[in-house]
């Protein structure tokens, strides 16, 4: 299939991931996988066009390599935040911490709190860098004052619109065409 479709794998940057419950994490294959003439071995995480995927599925890679990035944007942004207007500053928290958080979000979907809470943290520092609260100030007053959601409700959100995009062909076709209404399922 590769040669037709005049591809060729790439040793170096190829992954292969086994999927399993953590419970059965020793019973996972260590050895190499041939794939061709190119020996792979299995990795632990793989990342795939930003998201990186966990072999129990936790999603907990992911989430903290998100976390440190926003964290370590927030605190590059706090060296300037007193130099600049409130309404630039909150662009500019949107644009390079928010726009981070949402990419590949709708993979989070169904995580359990814990997952979530530290994806939480980092909207509400954000809220009280932009609002120059304290750390123990009550948070969710800043973040309806900001009109910004919460990480839970930002999933969904991200969810429900790619949902009517698709029901409203606005998405993509590979999309759209595995969306139906179930009231359009014959029984």
């Amino acid at each position: 299939w590769m040669r037709s479709s005049h591809l060729q794998l790439n040793s170096n940057k190829s992954e292969v991931i086994w999927f399993s419950t953590r419970h059965r994490k020793n019973k996972r294959p260590k050895d190499l996988i041939r794939l061709g003439v190119d020996w792979i071995s299995p990795s632990d995480t793989v990342r795939n066009l930003g998201a990186i995927f966990d072999s129990d599925m936790s999603m907990d890679t992911h989430v903290s390599h998100v976390t440190r990035a926003c964290f370590s944007t927030l605190r590059q942004i706090k060296t300037v935040a007193s130099f600049i207007p409130l309404k630039s500053l909150i662009t500019l928290v949107t644009s390079l911490v928010f726009s981070k958080l949402d990419y590949c979000n709708s993979v989070l979907a169904g995580l359990p709190k814990s997952s979530t809470r530290r994806l939480q943290s980092v909207i509400n520092a954000a809220a009280r860098l932009v609002k120059r609260a304290r750390k123990y100030d009550r948070i969710s007053p800043i973040l309806q004052e900001l009109h910004w959601l919460k990480i839970d409700c930002r999933i969904d959100f991200k969810l429900a619109l790619l949902v009517f995009k698709c029901l409203h062909k606005l998405a993509p076709l590979y999309l759209r065409s595995d969306v139906t209404r179930v009231s359009d399922v014959q029984s």
